[in-house]
């Protein structure tokens, strides 16, 4: 529509440019192409009159016309009959247009305009002296005009500001929306107006209007309002003030609830969770960045939640993501050789456990060369007060399970090493001492294991009934302060090993000679029985679980490099290594894991992957990942991965400082896994060029039973996508059909059940 606004003016470019010029006799420009079948002008009235399939064109613009009449002295114009003007492929229509050059004003009849996918008709409109344009009566509508929005009166701006009255939006001709005004700026990204409309299962048929505008050309400002026929009304409300070195956003958000939800029923009452149900939901969401500098910076984020379903019911796709928002407050400065940050972490919302930071100061140091000696240092220390704040229910569990029991302590920890560079041959040898010592201000006599720890959790679980049943294991406050202490001994040998094939050429798969590298290495790793059993000690993050350990890894990393856009890529990385324990528990054997991790990418569209553990006593497989990808999601694509996972517990295979690969997630201490094997698969294929099929399976192989399945059929209806979609998970059936405007992405239709 901002383009609309710049067709009038066309108008005047064109007119100004030639058709008097060449009447009078004088010059016209080479861009200017000037053609009519009879051109007059009559020097007592300084009328010249252009006629008979009038064309002139300038650049990529042109204006046709049956005839062209101009005052060369009071600068008054006028063009009749079947005026097209078309730029760049927008194209107006209309019956005449008139105007005066000198005034710079313009007006003209019922017209009718295409400006990309959208269609414009007007019943007359006129540009002001100052460049404002009026148009009335205007029916806006993207590509078929199946989705309408009729206005009484517009007014644009030379600026892109635009104001309409007496909105009404229609579909198929038939009113659906009506709104007294909308505003907003063409001259950027924000298009005014946004409305949606859809249906969910849980929720019913959804509505939403929102408005968003420039106040200051530093904030904006987005107003909606949502309606849910399950469950009512709700507004929200996004604030964003952006300077030169900071963005603030600040998001409102409340819901009425008519119809709560809730997980099941318990004895025949409703049952949601740990939880009372709520019937009125709102979110405070605040995240502010501050860089004083390129080294100083500031975050803020908070994210206050009335209740526990505010996610889980109505931001879903944040719940996938991130089940529990983080809130936390950090000042962080990056030196040249260290950084030190200031960190702080709250529980907001009390059903969810937080490791609360009130607050945190930390100095790291990277490893470098210690002053100008051989050796290198590598050293972090921190401060804080902590608190673990186990998350508070409104009802009792069905297995009538305890909430946590809160602790707190203030703990200061500082952790250094030193690291000995030496060659020897071929190799590299890397000896490396250090140790942290940490102290407590209280502890706890009451011992709780590792076993106890991961069960403390499982009791905590936030929806539903807890999968693990008995009582919560907690510490006492009867420990006083202790200071902890445990070393570090160990070395790295390694050495690299490589060969070129540049004769190895693949235009297909970008590869420009291949380079293997081959590194073996053997990372000897063992840590001391710290003074303070780490059962006693409160725990919040790994510092708190260092144990005694004694292990040697052997490994080879291996990489596949070839030569793309001037620069080395790889191509290919295989890792294999065995962990050897010198020291174990009465429960496990010497011989530890082998793993092994190969991901290969040839090429964007090209991925293959297997990351695996095997127990090395019985050769039993712990964990197997592998998969591969073949396409692009907006052409083919297949998509293939086998998850498998045994019923087992982790090793305790840490180092303070060494980077070691790991099949699964560095565990804080030993975990129990569950057994899983599942298979994933997606697949996607155009039929033509305007229908597209994908499928999505998911089956449990140790249920033997296809558990999750989705099915999708996507046309290009021009102006229209359409989605048909049919999803079954366990015994739930679900249908959906979606319609939305290639031309507002913003605005779909949906039916489902």
């Amino acid at each position: 529509m901002y383009r609309l606004a710049a067709l009038p003016a066309l108008c005047f470019a064109l007119l100004l440019t030639a058709p008097w010029l060449a009447a009078q006799g004088l010059d016209i420009p080479e861009d200017v192409s000037v053609l009519a079948d009879f051109t007059e002008f009559d020097p007592k009235t300084k009328e010249a009159v252009l006629s008979g399939n009038v064309t002139i064109t300038y650049l990529s613009s042109s204006l046709k016309a049956d005839k062209v009449w101009i005052n060369t002295e009071t600068q008054d114009v006028y063009a009749s009959g079947n005026v097209v003007v078309d730029r760049e492929g927008d194209t107006w229509k209309g019956d005449y247009v008139q105007g005066n050059l000198k005034e710079q004003s313009l007006s003209f009849n019922e017209h009718y305009t295409v400006v990309d996918d959208w269609h414009i008709s007007g019943s007359g409109a006129s540009r002001m002296a100052d460049g404002r344009l009026i148009v009335n009566d205007a029916t806006i509508s993207p590509c078929n005009q199946v989705m309408r929005l009729q206005t009484g009166k517009v007014l644009y701006h030379p600026d892109g500001r635009f104001r309409a009255n007496n909105v009404v939006y229609k579909i198929g001709g038939v009113p659906v929306f009506y709104v007294p005004v909308i505003w907003g700026d063409l001259d950027n990204d924000y298009r005014g107006l946004e409305f949606r409309a859809g249906y969910e299962s849980d929720n019913g048929g959804m509505f939403r209007l929102a408005k968003r505008w420039r106040m200051t050309p530093d904030v904006t400002n987005k107003l909606g309002v949502n309606y849910y026929t399950n469950r009512g009304f709700g507004i929200d409300n996004k604030l964003v003030v952006k300077h030169d070195k900071s963005t603030t956003d600040l998001y409102l958000w409340g819901q009425m609830d008519d119809d709560p939800l809730y997980d099941r029923r318990v004895g025949g009452e409703k049952y949601n969770g740990r939880y009372a149900i709520e019937d009125e939901h709102y979110r405070i969401q605040l995240h502010h960045r501050t860089d004083f500098t390129d080294r100083l910076t500031m975050q803020v984020h908070g994210d206050y939640l009335s209740d526990s379903d505010v996610l889980y019911d109505f931001f879903e796709q944040e719940y996938r993501d991130m089940a529990q928002p983080p809130n936390f407050a950090d000042l962080s400065y990056l030196g040249d050789n260290f950084t030190v940050s200031l960190n702080a972490r709250a529980q907001l919302n009390d059903f969810f456990t937080v490791a609360e930071k009130l607050p945190e100061l930390k100095l790291t140091v990277p490893r470098q060369q210690l002053l100008n000696t051989a050796l290198q240092y590598q050293g972090e220390s921190s401060g804080a007060r902590l608190r673990m704040k186990w998350r508070e229910y409104d009802l009792p569990t069905v297995a009538n399970a305890q909430r946590g029991i809160d602790y707190e302590t203030t703990r200061f920890d500082t952790m250094h090493f030193l690291f000995l560079p030496l060659k020897l041959g071929h190799f590299d040898f890397t000896p490396r001492v250090g140790g942290r010592v940490t102290w407590y201000e209280n502890s706890s006599t009451e011992a709780v294991s590792n076993d106890e720890l991961n069960k403390n959790f499982g009791l905590d679980i936030p929806r539903g009934a807890p999968t693990v049943v008995g009582e919560f294991k907690g510490y006492n406050e009867a420990g006083g302060e202790q200071t902890n202490a445990a070393a570090e001994v160990g070395f790295e040998l390694r050495t690299k090993l490589h060969s070129t094939w540049d004769g190895i050429k693949n235009e297909h798969l970008g590869i420009d000679g291949v380079r293997h590298v081959v590194e073996p290495y053997l990372n000897h790793t063992y840590i001391s029985d710290p003074d303070v059993s780490s059962d006693e000690l409160y725990f919040f993050d790994e510092i708190d679980r260092v144990d005694e350990t004694h292990f040697t890894r052997i490994g080879i990393e291996q990489r596949f490099q070839t030569r793309r856009d001037k620069r080395i890529y790889t191509f290919a990385r295989i890792e294999t290594y065995y962990d050897f324990y010198h020291e174990t528990e009465a429960d496990e054997d010497e011989a530890g894991d082998f793993g092994l991790v190969i991901d290969v990418a040839p090429t964007e569209d090209i991925q293959f992957w297997w990351h695996s553990l095997v127990n090395a006593g019985d050769g039993r497989f712990n964990v197997s990942h592998l998969g591969a990808r073949y396409g692009d999601n907006e052409k083919f694509f297949f998509d293939i991965a086998y998850l498998y996972q045994d019923n087992f517990k982790s090793r305790y295979n840490y180092s303070m400082v060494s980077e070691l690969t790991q099949v699964l997630t560095m565990d804080y201490f030993p975990i129990v896994y569950d057994e899983n094997e599942s298979v994933r698969l997606s697949a996607g294929m155009p039929i033509n060029d305007k229908t597209t099929v994908r499928a999505h399976l998911f089956f449990d192989l140790e249920a033997g039973s296809l558990v999750r399945q989705r099915y999708e059929l996507l046309r290009d209806l021009n102006c229209w996508m359409a989605s048909l979609s049919f999803e079954k998970e366990e015994d739930e059936l679900e249908a959906y059909l979606l319609f939305y405007l290639k031309s507002l992405p913003n605005f779909g239709l949906g039916f489902g059940n």
